[in-house]
């Protein structure tokens, strides 16, 4: 393939981000009735009780880089998201399995709506958790897409290491920890 699945800079990332792989051709899915991601999914949920996805908004889209460019190159496929989401709860509800959908990043909201209203989880970080007024949300107002995580993702710090932080004398701030004094 000459073109890669990747993920563009964003607040998070502002390198973006290359997976190193070649995307699933939308048309060509279409064309075999879904049969590869269908065959992919069951297996993925043949022994277990819940799968997470990383990166369920590639259901919906995908930023497509060719080779040899920087993520910030590339451009948005959309997906048919009716029929590959459906394929997922469909083969979740088959396997008694739960999903949670981790929908971190340059997610359109209206995709979380849509995944919780097909019975599909997503995924908060309870340190990214904030009101708007700025303060971190108490647990009765989460949103009900998913369970804020304490830390889930390679790219989060460690809750162990925010700890042993804050012990040390750090102070929370926004996404953040601030040192009052140099770091040890």
């Amino acid at each position: 393939s000459d073109v890669y699945k990747r993920q563009p800079p964003d607040q998070y990332n502002q390198g973006g981000q290359d997976w190193g792989q070649p995307p699933w051709n939308p048309l060509r899915l279409e064309e075999l009735e879904y049969e590869p991601f269908r065959a992919m999914v069951r297996a993925a949920l043949s022994r277990v009780g819940g799968l997470r996805i990383d990166h369920i908004i590639g259901l919906f889209r995908l930023w497509w880089v060719p080779e040899g460019l920087g993520p910030s190159a590339g451009t948005y496929v959309r997906y048919n998201h009716e029929a590959m989401v459906g394929i997922l709860a469909l083969e979740a509800y088959r396997a008694q399995a739960l999903v949670v959908g981790e929908d971190l990043g340059t997610v359109e909201p209206w995709v979380r709506e849509y995944l919780a209203r097909r019975g599909l989880l997503g995924t908060a970080i309870l340190w990214w958790e904030y009101g708007s007024d700025g303060q971190v949300l108490p647990p009765e107002e989460w949103e009900g897409r998913g369970r804020p995580m304490v830390t889930s993702l390679p790219k989060v710090f460690s809750t162990s290491g925010i700890v042993m932080e804050l012990a040390k004398g750090a102070v929370w701030g926004r996404d953040c920890l601030l040192y009052t004094s140099p770091s040890p």
